[in-house]
């Protein structure tokens, strides 16, 4: 009862400090540095670089379930042990765990354990790598994007750039116009599946009304001869095109993003201007 009573006098204390020391011989080979604390030597801690690992050596934990193995090995009044490596310093959370059982005692063990104490160190060092990777790309991109928006705040404060941020690119989509009946079919490629929007003569025409820039005022202006030409129709129709990402909008200014398709020659004209290049560089060739 005297707290000078020796700790590790009893055969269960000096089994546990045997299989701990068997473990510290094993992982200082891979240059692991072992540590004990705490007055009955319960807070165990393995050190690889900078990556710290925490063990439990004790008593299995009780269980209520009724097919539980109960807490000493058969044939004798020794006390099971069971080996955990924690998920952190006083976790509940095992990352893996070793037993005593009625084939094989935890001594048997230490090689396995050894094994996994040490790829387990290995794999959070990685993780905490590739952690710390990541986010340097992160911040260095945010540092960028940050430094543009000061520049460009600065530009525009001296009159050197239009806008006071950067401007936005959302990319370009081809155009066809399908002949004679007044609608206009999309065919956007800048995301990874291509997709083809079909545009009713309504909305082919406000579309084709701000292939350069307009306001609603002008699309309404051009449009006043359609039925559907309202204030309220046309803002719809210009901002879904924006939602869809086929048009943009700038104080209230709108561009359609859509360009017709480039036109390609036909084999003919094409070997017609080959040869007229061909020849014009053979006239100006030296003899």
């Amino acid at each position: 009862m005297s707290w000078d009573r020796p700790i590790f006098e009893s055969a269960f204390e000096r089994r546990r400090l045997r299989i701990l020391n068997s473990l510290f011989l094993a992982v200082a080979k891979m240059n692991g540095r072992s540590s004990l604390r705490g007055r009955e030597a319960r807070w165990i801690t393995i050190s690889f670089f900078q990556q710290h690992l925490h063990l439990s050596l004790d008593k299995p934990k009780r269980s209520n379930r009724r097919n539980t193995l109960p807490n000493t090995t058969d044939g004798s009044d020794e006390i099971r042990l069971c080996m955990s490596i924690l998920k952190g310093w006083g976790s509940e959370d095992l990352v893996m765990s070793w037993q005593d059982t009625e084939i094989q005692r935890l001594e048997t063990l230490l090689t396995d354990i050894a094994i996994h104490v040490i790829l387990t160190a290995e794999n959070n060092y990685r993780e905490n790598a590739l952690h710390q990777h990541q986010w340097r790309i992160q911040w260095k991109a945010e540092l960028e994007e940050e430094e543009c928006k000061h520049l460009h705040r600065h530009g525009h404060q001296a009159g050197l750039t239009a806008l006071p941020y950067p401007p936005r690119f959302h990319g370009t989509c081809a155009a066809v116009r399908p002949g004679g009946d007044g609608t206009l079919q999309i065919e956007d490629t800048r995301r990874g599946t291509p997709r083809t929007l079909r545009l009713d003569p309504w909305e082919s025409a406000v579309y084709a009304a701000i292939a350069d820039i307009g306001t609603q005022r002008s699309v309404l202006a051009e449009l006043s001869a359609y039925e559907r030409c309202s204030p309220t129709e046309v803002r719809e129709t210009l901002s879904r095109f924006v939602d869809e990402g086929l048009a943009l909008e700038e104080n209230s200014r709108f561009l359609a993003l859509a360009l017709p398709p480039i036109a390609t020659p036909k084999p003919a004209i094409r070997a017609k201007e080959m040869r007229r290049v061909t020849n014009q560089g053979a006239l100006a060739s030296p003899k």
